[in-house]
């Protein structure tokens, strides 16, 4: 891996202001036509949920959670399940915007449970 990224740097631009480069330290990098596959060997160690109500679900580079069952085990099975995720990615150097996750619950009870937490910080 250490050769794949070796030399390769990356800017942001945010509208029409452009940040100074930095390297790439890990990851996969986009627009090359094994960048897929790589991405795909890359994940393939992710931690499987240890309970059946608990479901991963991978497609590209976007994962869902999903958890069936009694509302009072549902927010600490995921989150169990979020404390594992949370080391594997930051063994693996993997950064979530975690601005942009999002929890959804669906059930007929008027109340609902407390937020799942990733890296100790509440997914509304």
């Amino acid at each position: 891996m250490a050769t794949y990224l070796r030399g390769r740097r990356f800017a942001v631009r945010v509208g029409s202001n452009l940040f100074s480069e930095r390297a790439i330290a890990a990851g996969v990098v986009q627009r090359f036509k094994v960048g897929p596959k790589l991405f795909s060997i890359y994940i393939n160690d992710v931690p499987s949920p240890r309970n059946c109500q608990t479901r991963l679900c991978l497609f590209a580079d976007d994962t869902a959670i999903m958890s069936t069952g009694a509302s009072n085990n549902i927010t600490k099975d995921q989150n169990s399940y979020l404390d594992l995720l949370g080391k594997w990615m930051i063994g693996w150097k993997i950064k979530i915007n975690t601005d942009k996750c999002q929890a959804a619950y669906f059930s007929r009870r008027r109340n609902t449970p407390g937020y799942p937490k990733l890296y100790r910080r509440a997914i509304p």
